[in-house]
């Protein structure tokens, strides 16, 4: 079936178009309605080479590695299509938000997949520029709010549509998301983990004992952290940490501990790094249904969790603590947002807890990142074709 109103959709992507990314931004739903698509990746120009495993090769996904070639491509489509951008504005992707707004293109964006992080401030920002010394810091600082003047002024264009999971959502527009929230056709989705939910809340269990599961973020591997120069986690330690507090909750519930590996974890598939606990992939969603309590730090998984009403320990370490202060903060401010404490895997002794979770905690976090009242129930896919349908 053609979708009228519509002749073609482009994507503009950070990153190497993956399956899973076609799923989450409805790039397959289109296809199977017989839209034109396309997916223009970038990543070259931003980031240099990447490696991500498990890519797409498609002759409709076009790799762009300057600037001109991107316009170049622009003026070749023109202003028919619809555009769809997988980038918050900011500084870095000034030049790019220019170049769209000369262009006159439609400027949509999916966003979805938002995990609740520390609030910024000019105040908090200012005091870590200047404890650090960071001459670079305080120039980056500088350059966004540049860029929070572009949009206001509307040499930078808001964007003319806003796909959002949940009120928080909003913020993934990036610098002066206020603005877009104000002037952009805003549409209420689900967030990929709450359609999974949907999917995977009637399924079979897969293991029959009672257990905990433990949702892994692959630290300290994990390629994205590479890509924005983030500061990991130390194998050894990270690992052997981890361990040993395992072996105490197992100790004290007589519960096995499960490993929910994260799909890019592909170090897993050769090397156990859990003391030989068993690590599944792909069925992060119908673990946690049936888990006693769930044991994170900060995963985005920590959705599914609230979905399927189950207690949560938010874990951390010394190291986290001391060389990783953005990754520690946002593990602490997660927990405080659901009335949880969380511990310091490093020094802890007993892990006796209290099972009850925080229900208004929880439904807060539902509307505010997962989804919203008027469309909970409703696949996004849906949601999504009907309105490209128009």
């Amino acid at each position: 079936m053609d979708i009228s109103g519509i002749s073609k959709v482009i994507y503009i992507g950070y990153a190497p178009l993956t399956a899973k990314t076609a799923k989450d931004f409805f790039i397959s739903d289109l296809i199977a309605e017989n839209l034109e698509v396309e997916y223009w990746d970038i990543s070259q120009y931003y980031f240099g080479t990447l490696t991500v495993n498990n890519t797409l090769t498609e002759p409709w996904i076009k790799k762009v590695s300057t600037m001109g070639e991107l316009k170049k491509l622009l003026s070749e489509n023109g202003n028919t299509p619809l555009y769809f951008i997988n980038f918050q504005y900011s500084a870095l992707t000034f030049r790019l938000f220019r170049m769209l707004t000369k262009a006159n293109v439609t400027r949509c964006i999916i966003a979805r997949g938002m995990l609740a992080v520390p609030p910024s401030s000019v105040k908090r920002n200012a005091k870590k520029i200047i404890q650090s010394g960071g001459v670079k810091k305080a120039y980056n600082f500088g350059l966004n709010k540049l860029a929070f003047l572009a949009k206001k002024s509307r040499i930078v264009k808001p964007f003319d549509k806003i796909f959002f999971a949940g009120n928080e959502a909003l913020k993934i527009a990036g610098i002066g998301y206020e603005i877009d929230k104000a002037s952009a056709e805003l549409v209420p989705v689900n967030s990929a983990d709450y359609d999974t939910f949907l999917l995977t809340r009637h399924a079979d269990r897969l293991i029959t004992d009672r257990y905990v599961v433990f949702i892994d973020e692959y630290h300290p591997f994990h390629p994205d952290a590479k890509m924005f120069g983030l500061t990991t986690a130390e194998p050894d330690e990270y690992f052997r940490t981890l361990c040993s507090y395992f072996d105490k909750v197992e100790k004290e519930y007589n519960l096995k501990i499960v490993i929910a590996a994260h799909p890019k974890a592909e170090l897993y598939r050769v090397n156990n790094y859990f003391g030989d606990r068993e690590v599944i992939f792909y069925k992060t969603s119908e673990l946690i249904k049936d888990a006693e309590f769930v044991i994170m730090h900060r995963s985005t998984s920590v959705s599914m969790a609230i979905l399927f009403n189950k207690k949560i320990l938010f874990v951390y370490t010394d190291y986290m603590k001391r060389s990783m202060e953005y990754f520690y903060s946002g593990v602490k401010y997660l927990a405080n947002l659901l009335g949880e404490k969380a511990i310091n895997i490093s020094e802890v002794t007993s892990n006796t807890i209290d099972l009850k979770v925080n229900n208004e905690l929880y439904d807060r976090y539902k509307y505010n990142y997962l989804t919203s009242k008027e469309i909970q129930g409703i696949s996004s896919s849906e949601i999504f074709i009907k309105n490209i349908k128009g």
